[in-house]
């Protein structure tokens, strides 16, 4: 219930936009290990089921509870929806001015026909494999929003049923010099 609640309660704030994020220099790789541990908790699952893969120094400008809230979801969905064998790595590097993030997994996957959907607002695919999972449809809308209002786009990749997914997005590094470009709304 308190995991509804909390996406429900992002869902109606993510429409306000990225001027009201409060950004600051966020340490990826603390953020990340203290996202890892509370999903590993959440669903019980051994540490080495959800690792993380961040270089210890990388550093971005961004709104940490937005991004915690962004791979706290990536990160549950990628348990969520793993078999018996889960297996989930948090990976993260920076590359040209960017950090790129990538939460991959060995679960269920998502059929082609379901991958343009998959951002919407309460969809969740109608395969049995989804149907008997416990879902809002609200996770994934709720995170490609919020890496939007940060400057970035969520995608998703999968090679099809029980081939696993991942998801990923690209940040900058370093808010632009004039706060202009910042809070310009992305299409």
């Amino acid at each position: 219930l308190s995991a509804f609640i909390d996406d429900v309660l992002q869902a109606s704030r993510v429409g306000y936009g990225p001027g009201d994020r409060a950004w600051a220099e966020v340490h990826l790789h603390a953020l990340a290990d203290r996202c890892v541990k509370r999903v590993r908790r959440r669903h019980k699952v051994s540490e080495s089921a959800v690792v993380v893969d961040v270089p210890e120094g990388l550093r971005l400008l961004t709104d940490e509870t937005a991004l915690e809230v962004v791979l706290r979801n990536l990160l549950d969905n990628a348990v969520k929806y793993s078999g018996d064998d889960i297996y989930v790595v948090l990976h993260a590097h920076l590359d040209e001015g960017e950090v790129l993030i990538h939460v991959r997994d060995r679960g269920i996957g998502i059929p082609l026909q379901h991958m343009k959907r998959i951002f919407d607002r309460f969809y969740r695919a109608p395969v049995e494999s989804v149907k008997t999972r416990r879902g809002t449809g609200l996770g994934l809308y709720v995170a490609s929003q919020l890496v939007r209002n940060l400057g970035g786009t969520l995608e998703a990749s999968s090679a099809g049923p029980g081939r696993g997914t991942t998801l990923s997005f690209a940040l900058p590094a370093s808010l632009p010099a004039d706060p202009a470009d910042r809070l310009e709304e992305r299409p």
